[in-house]
C-alpha cells in the first residue's frame, strides 16, 4: 500500500555560532510522509546523524525550480549516478558539502523513493552511508 505523500513548511533558524560566525536561517518546504516530515523521520533514524544540519532542496528562496524538475523526473539529477538529492547543506546548496539522496524510480501508478543515503558529488554512491531503516516510500503517481 502507498504512503501518502505532502509538502509541510519547515524553517532553521538564524543563529549566530561564534565571533564571526553564523548559521542561515532558511524557510523550505519539507517533504512529507503519512503525515509526517521527513527530515523528523531522518532525525529519528539510526544514522540520523547524517542528515544533521541538512534542508530539503525546496528552499524559498533558492529558487527550486531545477530541484522540483529533478525530482518530477522531467530533468536528470546532477550526480553522476542519477541519484536524486533530496536534503543538501544549508549555507552553499552544494552538494560537495553532502546531502541525502535517494534512488526514484517511476512507472504509470506510482513513484519509489529507495536506498536513501548519504552522499557528496566528489564520490560514488558508497553503500555503508546507506539509511537501512528509512524507505523504501512508495507514492501515487498522482
Amino acid at each position: 500500500m502507498p504512503h501518502s505523500f505532502g509538502l509541510t513548511p519547515g524553517a532553521r533558524p538564524f543563529e549566530l555560532t561564534g565571533s564571526n560566525s553564523m548559521r542561515s536561517g532558511r524557510r523550505f518546504m519539507d517533504y512529507a510522509v503519512d503525515g509526517r516530515p521527513l527530515l523528523q523521520l531522518l532525525s529519528e533514524s539510526a544514522r540520523g546523524s547524517l542528515a544533521d544540519d541538512l534542508i530539503p532542496v525546496l528552499v524559498y528562496d533558492w529558487s527550486p525550480d531545477d530541484e522540483i524538475d529533478v525530482l518530477l523526473g522531467t530533468c536528470r539529477s546532477d550526480l553522476d549516478d542519477g541519484r536524486v538529492p533530496l536534503y543538501t547543506c544549508p549555507e552553499c546548496a552544494d552538494l560537495g558539502s553532502g546531502a541525502i539522496t535517494t534512488v526514484v524510480e517511476r512507472d504509470a501508478e506510482t513513484v519509489r523513493w529507495r536506498d536513501l543515503g548519504y552522499q557528496t558529488d566528489d564520490e560514488p554512491f558508497d553503500d555503508d552511508y546507506l539509511l537501512t531503516d528509512m524507505g523504501p516510500f512508495e507514492f501515487d503517481r498522482v
